[in-house]
């Protein structure tokens, strides 16, 4: 068929609200890309365009049997191809990270443009900049060829942002920080309390992540140590995907190695209403991670009313910018994280001034309505950069609905 017959595709759609595919892992996985996919998919952003979705919870990483990786993620993208002409698709929303998913994501993007449609995008996780840097030359030419193809790249900071230019500098690059709503807070008898009546309760510290060195566990179970041995009373909950670095017999003999066998407890993944249950009955939330994007763990903790401790990586500084909203660390520095887990635990009523103020901040700049408003400036800028070009009306292999 030609262009001029298939040009018409989009104006017979049965309203006229733009529409956009958002890419990328979705419920069961568990992550931080996952909670704001699922949040794009349902929050504000649906009120201005038709959102759907298209799930790439297969494994980023090819199995050792190269065929099954390759049938695996041809059968992806057929169903990606199937998504865009099913759903007359305007814009392609990739979120993506380093490694393999990135170069999966390019493709995705390659295919997203020959069917007309504006792609965006979008970097998560914290090791991007290194997995640009450690490219060999021809891995950096697809990976500068693949930014600058896309019609947008969005990052979560502003440092990501500036880092992301020196990579390639004619990229359209555009800050997204991650967002989170605001959920209701039920007073505690705590919450009362005379500022100069001591608890006598231990401080209840939270970890939420992958039980990994790159989320410094080692480090965090480190300063646990010289904490308990400074007679501070606390806990410690570690919640999370196991890692290849630590399964759980492995991270019970670091916990006994610690000394901490009564101090810490690992309570696998939580999602959902277990997730908010462990961040309501925590104090502080400790992310001593050794890279970041902006990590969603820090947004739920905060929006709760809860202290943050977190390395100064990624774009947390631009969240925890002042003492009044949360303590950055340098990561792999056990004595600075154990100053900052001793001030606070030190200090209850000082933890929650400043899980209050974290909360606020939140609200009035991280929230989903910010988060919302940015990308429809984005969408409409994209769409009205110029006229989209004609879906091909190619035969579709397994129906017209994936």
């Amino acid at each position: 068929m030609d262009g001029m017959t298939s040009m018409g595709a989009r104006s017979k759609r049965d309203d006229a609200m733009p529409r956009v595919l958002m890419v990328g892992p979705t419920a069961p996985a568990v992550g931080g890309i996952a909670t704001v996919v699922e949040q794009l998919l349902q929050g504000p952003l649906t009120q201005g365009y038709r959102v759907f979705s298209h799930a790439t919870n297969a494994r980023a990483t090819p199995p050792s049997h190269i065929l099954g990786s390759v049938l695996r993620h041809l059968g992806l993208l057929l169903r990606l191809v199937r998504r865009i002409r099913s759903h007359q698709i305007d814009i392609v929303h990739i979120h993506t990270c380093s490694g393999f998913s990135f170069y999966r994501s390019l493709v995705d993007a390659w295919m997203a443009r020959r069917f007309g449609c504006k792609t965006i995008l979008h970097i998560h996780g914290g090791w991007f900049s290194q997995f640009c840097s450690k490219a060999n030359p021809l891995a950096g030419w697809v990976i500068g060829q693949g930014l600058r193809s896309a019609d947008s790249i969005v990052v979560l900071g502003e440092t990501w942002r500036r880092e992301l230019e020196t990579i390639c500098p004619d990229a359209n690059i555009i800050r997204v920080p991650n967002a989170v709503a605001l959920p209701d807070i039920e007073p505690t008898s705590e919450d009362v309390l005379d500022p100069g009546v001591p608890t006598n309760k231990p401080y209840k510290f939270l970890f939420l992540g992958d039980i990994s060195k790159a989320k410094g566990i080692d480090t965090l179970l480190a300063s646990a140590a010289v904490l308990k041995e400074q007679g501070q009373a606390f806990s410690l909950t570690l919640a999370g995907p196991e890692s290849d670095d630590y399964a759980p017999d492995s991270l019970d003999q670091l916990i006994a190695k610690n000394g901490l066998a009564r101090e810490v407890s690992y309570v696998g993944v939580q999602i959902g209403h277990a997730c908010r249950q462990l961040l309501a009955g925590c104090d502080c939330l400790v992310l001593p991670s050794r890279a970041e994007g902006l990590p969603m763990s820090i947004l739920e903790a905060g929006a709760c009313g809860k202290a943050v401790i977190a390395s100064k990586v990624g774009a947390i500084p631009e969240l925890l910018s002042d003492e009044l909203f949360g303590m950055v660390i340098p990561p792999s520095e056990v004595q600075a994280l154990v100053n900052a887990m001793e001030r606070l635990a030190g200090n209850p009523q000082a933890s929650r001034a400043m899980g209050e103020n974290l909360r606020r901040r939140i609200g009035e700049h991280f929230s989903l309505d910010c988060q919302a408003n940015i990308l429809d400036g984005l969408y409409r800028e994209m769409l009205a950069a110029a006229p989209l070009a004609p879906i091909h009306h190619l035969p579709m292999a397994g129906g017209a609905h994936a």
